[in-house]
């Protein structure tokens, strides 16, 4: 079972162990609380094999307070800024788990790139491993510490045992992917903030290149 699952599960059997105690009070049926919470493991278990633990993503979004969700918009935002200079294309970009389910992607959302139209090289593989800690460094960038990025981290180790990189190196190359990485929002911290704000404004990928394309064409001119 899932960690979401796990953590949704958690809060109900906490809330329905309270309820037990005040059930005598409001005259409620004793049976209802464990009725309740058979039924939340059940919906877990279901959720985990069925559904890929897509309810239970939905669920915590639905939970979310406006500082994650825009904790969130920051992560996203750092993907694509990183992306967009580094010239992998961006596909398209979900910022929760009800918009990804909608497009049929899994998980709580993030950025889509085009893979088809690049294939992971030798050459390419730092800049892959880049993009994929964008997130965990626009988070360090604003927040000076990253809460997200466990998946991110994921794919930079599967990507590097693929590559037939050494074990011993992973965290090298991790570190030095992510103070890249670090480097480009900083460097494009103009244009990181305008990418955020267009995320926040849920506007296309498109409007979003035409926005970063139009900045960069403005500091160019401005250079001569």
């Amino acid at each position: 079972m899932s960690q979401s699952s796990l953590n949704l599960i958690a809060i109900g059997v906490f809330s329905l162990t309270f309820l037990s105690l005040i059930a005598p009070i409001i005259n409620l049926s004793p049976t209802f609380p464990a009725s309740i919470t058979a039924l939340l493991l059940g919906l877990g278990v279901l959720d985990t094999f069925a559904w890929n633990n897509q309810g239970s993503n939905i669920l915590l979004d639905i939970l979310a307070d406006e500082e994650q969700k825009k904790r969130i918009i920051y992560h996203e935002a750092g993907h694509f800024l990183v992306a967009y200079y580094l010239g992998i294309p961006v596909k398209d970009y979900t910022l929760n788990s009800w918009d990804a389910w909608r497009r049929g992607y899994s998980g709580r959302g993030g950025i889509v790139f085009d893979l088809e139209m690049l294939k992971i090289e030798q050459a390419k593989l730092d800049n892959f491993c880049t993009v994929w800690l964008g997130g965990i460094a626009a988070e360090k960038f604003i927040y000076k510490k990253a809460e997200g990025g466990v998946t991110d981290k994921q794919n930079v180790l599967i990507a590097l045992n693929l590559a037939g990189i050494p074990t011993s190196q992973h965290q090298q190359k991790i570190n030095l992917a992510l103070i890249r990485a670090q480097e480009l929002i900083k460097q494009h911290q103009e244009s990181y903030y305008l990418l955020v704000d267009a995320l926040s404004k849920s506007l296309s990928v498109t409007e979003c290149y035409q926005i970063l394309e139009q900045f960069d064409s403005q500091k160019l001119g401005f250079r001569f």
